[in-house]
């Protein structure tokens, strides 16, 4: 008997759905309706694409969701860009960036401003003007980053746009007028790149909507954590100048912008060789100042979408999100299917395997990352932050660096943390507590609420938590996030530095709030640290210099009055207590050094004690400010030699000649003592002394 065939399963699929709508499809059923609505959305056209792939229209009732670009925009948008902007612009790149195709960074313009500039300002400002860019100026070099430890493929790399430094100015300037106006055209939801709005708010909204997601009576609520695919790379050029004509941009920025965006020819950096010259059709450069801005006006018209799907009579918002209309707080172009997640609480496991099936996202759990913040329904645990912990940890390798060079050490310093936390004026070394430091930075949270500043978070934070409480005297309930208790906690710390009305009336900066916290008296300076801490000392002089004056090297009498050897006589002649003035003044290895670097500078001088040179240094009058500077630079140069000679004797039991450690001493001042010979303000005299000094 022959097996019977059966129609494939599409066929067997198609059949039954056919057999369905002949027995309920033109009756008043679920069916029917369902099918309506489903052909009602297919017909809906929000954009289309044409032949090549790109988008063609932005729809006009999207736009009208929100608002456009007001006349007052638009004439901060033409202001005309003026040479001082230019300049600040180029001034504002910091020296480390990296360079570009035509091989000049930043610290070149910078350097050489008061003979360039002219003419870098006008070949700018030109370009503003007429919309004109030579191709050598966008001419850019792809760095590719790996993502991963062992990249293999080129999805494991993240390339990065190093642009010429020039352009970068011009992206800088349209950035500016940007981002003065993106505020006003983009929503709440959107925190990140938006003049006036943290990205971390958003970070709070997201803990508080999740808190309930751990609880037995947890109402059906449902979210969708989704990461964006090369979300730059993939944004469609016919997409942007659409958006940006809807919004109102005038047509001299947009050509402008458009022509940035445009122009770039592109080389791909490998193994440090340059490859290729080419072209692209789509995407924004990921080191382009502007790119984030333009991004953010893009993703709008998703969030725009969202806002008019809202409205339908079937929508409904997330748990506490009806009064704020928040259907997001993150939107992109493409969605990374393999990174989405679905996460769902209170509803039946039938309900959500249905959701998944449909999303065609797997399902997620707690705790998960935004923003690159672990989220979860209940409090963090150290668990959770074990990669943040781990970032932290970079403050503990510097303190273990700064006392033994290693990256991990339990043991004291040789200075307080308190004491190296001071600024250096205060005779401490300006290394950040960070812990009060945290305080400072989570302090804005609590004066954006004291102020009231427009912003999604604050709005939430008064209808969630404050209500018509007054937020000075507030106090968080133990049912509240773990986040909120840690900005109230903060808020009661500024409370012994503020009172409510100078929090509100003060012009919040995280730094002005860490010095505010840790007591610094502006008026306390310190004279001998102008010495100890001069701009022409090598920074690890400076630094040895610095521990031997307030009496923190670690000395053979400092070791024995702490039980740690039993002999404190000088390493290096073995004739008296190793203090720090034995081995800086009194031992004959240190004395005969000082007084060949005395006479070699011509510096008369009775030097007996440290404290003393130094404070000559502060007080002297009658001598010049370069004498001054190559005066503290031998100083600290021979107080870093001979400690070092001393410690070559503990570890390699050995004494380095004396004529070498002279000469070693008098080449490191020569060699810094270009810097004076560049100098504007030298003297005539002063650079045939430096000069003499030379031969």
């Amino acid at each position: 008997m022959e097996t019977p065939e059966f129609p494939p399963t599409t066929t067997v699929i198609l059949i039954l759905s056919r057999l369905q709508w002949l027995q309920q499809g033109d009756a008043n059923t679920r069916l029917f309706h369902r099918s309506l609505q489903s052909r009602r959305k297919q017909n809906t056209v929000l954009a289309l694409r044409d032949t090549s792939g790109n988008w063609i229209k932005v729809k006009a009732n999207i736009i009208e969701e929100g608002l456009i670009l007001s006349y007052s925009d638009i004439q901060t948008l033409l202001q005309p860009f003026e040479k001082e902007e230019v300049r600040e612009a180029i001034f504002s790149i910091p020296h480390a960036k990296a360079l570009g195709s035509d091989g000049f960074n930043s610290a070149f313009f910078q350097k050489h401003w008061d003979l360039i500039g002219d003419e870098v300002s006008g070949a700018i400002l030109s370009f503003l003007e007429n919309g004109k860019l030579l191709k050598e100026l966008n001419a850019t070099i792809i760095t590719l980053i790996p993502k991963v430890v062992c990249p293999e493929h080129v999805s494991d790399f993240q390339p990065i746009s190093c642009c010429n430094t020039l352009y970068k100015v011009i992206s800088k300037l349209l950035y500016s007028r940007l981002r003065e106006v993106l505020h006003s055209l983009v929503a709440e939801t959107q925190s990140g790149f938006i003049k006036g709005r943290s990205i971390g708010q958003n970070v709070l909204i997201c803990q508080d909507l999740l808190k309930h997601y751990g609880r037995r009576n947890c109402k059906p609520s449902c979210i969708m954590k989704m990461d964006i695919r090369k979300a730059f790379d993939t944004l469609d050029w016919d997409f942007l100048e659409e958006m940006m004509k809807a919004f109102g941009f005038p047509s001299k920025i947009l050509q402008l912008i458009m022509v940035c965006v445009k122009t770039p020819k592109f080389s791909l950096m490998i193994n440090g060789n340059l490859h290729g010259f080419f072209s692209s059709n789509r995407g924004l450069r990921q080191g382009d100042p502007i790119s984030p801005l333009l991004f953010v006006l893009c993703m709008e018209y998703l969030n725009r979408i969202l806002k008019k799907v809202s409205r339908n009579e079937k929508f409904r918002f997330h748990d506490r999100c009806e009064d704020f209309q928040l259907t997001h707080m993150s939107s992109g172009l493409q969605i990374n299917s393999t990174k989405t997640e679905i996460i769902c609480r209170g509803m039946e496991e039938e309900v959500v395997q249905r959701v998944i099936q449909v999303s065609k996202f797997k399902e997620g759990k707690f705790p998960f990352k935004y923003l690159g913040i672990p989220i979860n329904a209940k409090g963090i645990s150290a668990r959770d932050c074990d990669t943040l912990i781990d970032k932290m940890r970079v403050n503990a390798i510097c303190r273990a660096f700064l006392w033994k060079g290693v990256s991990d050490y339990d043991g004291a310093g040789n200075v307080a943390l308190e004491d190296v936390c001071k600024s250096k004026d205060q005779g401490g070394l300006t290394i950040k507590d960070v812990e009060m430091w945290n305080i400072a930075a989570i302090g804005q949270y609590a004066w954006a609420v004291a102020k009231n500043k427009e912003s999604l978070w604050v709005k939430w934070v008064h209808s969630v938590y404050l209500k018509d409480l007054s937020w000075w005297d507030y106090e968080a309930s133990v049912n509240t996030s773990w986040q909120w208790r840690k900005i109230v906690a903060v808020k009661n710390k500024l409370k012994s530095v503020f009172t409510f009305q100078s929090f509100c009336e003060f012009d919040y900066s995280i730094n002005k709030v860490y010095w505010k916290l840790k007591r610094y008296d502006y008026s306390v300076k310190l004279s001998w640290t102008r010495v100890v801490w001069s701009e022409e000392n090598i920074p690890k002089h400076s630094f040895i210099i610095w521990l031997a004056y307030i009496n923190r090297l670690r000395t053979r009498r400092r070791l024995y009055q702490f039980g740690v050897i039993e002999d404190s006589s000088c390493l290096i002649c073995g004739q008296g207590e190793e203090d720090i003035n034995h081995i800086f003044f009194c031992c004959y290895y240190s004395r005969n050094c000082l007084t060949q670097i005395l006479n070699w500078l011509g510096w008369h001088i009775n030097a007996s004690h440290l404290n003393g040179l130094i404070r000559w240094l502060t007080n002297a009058k009658g001598i010049s400010q370069t004498r001054k500077g190559v005066f503290s630079m031998a100083l600290a140069a021979l107080v870093y030699q001979i400690w070092k000679v001393r410690n070559i004797v503990l570890w390699e039991y050995k004494v380095v000649n004396l004529q070498c450690t002279v000469r070693h001493i008098k080449r490191e001042i020569l060699d810094r003592s270009h810097i004076f010979l560049h100098s504007k303000k030298i003297t005539g005299i002063d650079r045939r002394w430096i000069g003499l000094l030379i031969v």
